[in-house]
């Protein structure tokens, strides 16, 4: 039998097609669309090998990819593929995409071997239409297709509810905090033009600098959110101001209304002012304002001490729910996996649990 399907790079893929796919898709959320991949591939470490499967020169799914390299204390190199879960049309029927999907995840698997990766690590739009909200699914839906269960969890907001009850949801805290905030004068105003992305950007070096997190990200990233997401209004970016100083900023994606809390930053006078606090409840604001349904504010750790403790605890604080967050992994090379697996929990300064 002759095939009829092959693989293609994005690049070879005419991005209006592939948007259409990702805009269609139930199952896609922003981080399938095209230039998403050029956000993701301008951080440290990051190559975008994301592809299409044509079938009877039919464009019938994408596939967004990065393979993320870096090195054990200057020892020994090793590479991860990073992959959202795949995106189908959906007049396909349900044999037939089950059919397509195994194509894909030996694809994928191919590609990990030849570039020498541990292992493929697949997330799952979780604010995609097919998944929000009651459709969410109960077992994880990437262990039918042979992942390794790796379930996360994340803080979920229903807006449906109504700025009142919002309100009242949150915790005593965050409404102290935002109160605080306005108190002192903080105002709060939405980002706009090239000025604005250095001033961001400056306030993310320094907000790197004071946590000792790591090296910041290159500037590239965040022109390129401005590029492929402000402008064309898949994400909000709100300031946070003191006598014309700015002194926080947070970015908000927005796509089939839903949105993520995606980036964040501050000097020390917007963390004693509030200003971060006072930020969020503008932006749900503005996102019912919107017709915004979903807000995730981001993965939950309510275990966990350090700085994932404290940033969840902080997003846990506008009256969010916790939801699944579906991750799943299929490892290439065990030994390398483990001791990846070991490196990591060390440098998060987290509970070691290999199994």
């Amino acid at each position: 039998m002759i095939s009829t399907h092959k693989f293609i790079d994005r690049i070879e893929v005419n991005p209006a097609d592939w948007d259409s796919l990702v805009d269609k898709s139930d199952e896609a959320w922003l981080w399938h669309r095209f230039h998403a991949q050029d956000v993701k591939a301008t951080r440290a470490g990051r190559r975008d090998l994301s592809f299409a499967l044509i079938d009877q020169n039919r464009l019938v799914a994408v596939v967004p990819v990065i393979i993320i390299s870096g090195r054990w204390m200057k020892i020994a190199s090793w590479s991860i593929l990073e992959a959202e879960n795949p995106v189908m049309q959906n007049d396909f029927p349900d044999g037939q995409k089950r059919g397509f999907l195994a194509l894909i995840n030996e694809h994928l698997v191919d590609l990990s071997r030849e570039f020498r990766c541990i292992s493929i690590e697949m997330s799952l739009a979780g604010l995609a239409p097919a998944f929000r909200g009651g459709k969410t699914p109960r077992v994880n839906p990437l262990i039918l297709s042979g992942y390794e269960n790796k379930l996360s969890q994340t803080w979920m907001i229903d807006l449906r509810i109504g700025e009142g009850p919002l309100w009242e949801k949150m915790e005593k805290r965050a409404r102290n905090a935002i109160r605080s905030a306005e108190k002192q004068g903080v105002k709060i105003r939405v980002a706009a033009g090239n000025a604005d992305l250095e001033k961001y950007y400056l306030l993310h070096v320094e907000t790197y600098k004071r946590t000792g997190v790591g090296k910041p990200h290159p500037q590239a990233y965040f022109e390129n959110i401005w590029e492929f997401f402000l402008k064309k209004g898949l994400s909000q970016v709100f300031f946070a101001e003191i006598n014309g100083e700015v002194i926080a900023a947070e970015n908000f994606s927005i796509y089939k209304s839903a949105a993520k809390y995606y980036t964040g930053a501050s000097n020390e006078l917007g963390l004693n002012l509030n200003a971060n606090s006072a930020i969020q409840w503008q932006a749900i604001q503005w996102m019912l304002a919107n017709g915004i349904e979903w807000y995730e504010t981001g993965e939950a750790f309510p275990n966990r001490g350090g700085k994932r403790g404290r940033l969840s605890k902080f997003k846990q604080s506008f009256g969010g729910d916790l939801f699944p967050l579906y991750r799943g992994r299929r490892i290439i090379r065990r030994s390398p996996a483990v001791l990846l697996d070991f490196v990591t929990a060390w440098r998060d300064d987290r509970p070691i649990w290999i199994t």
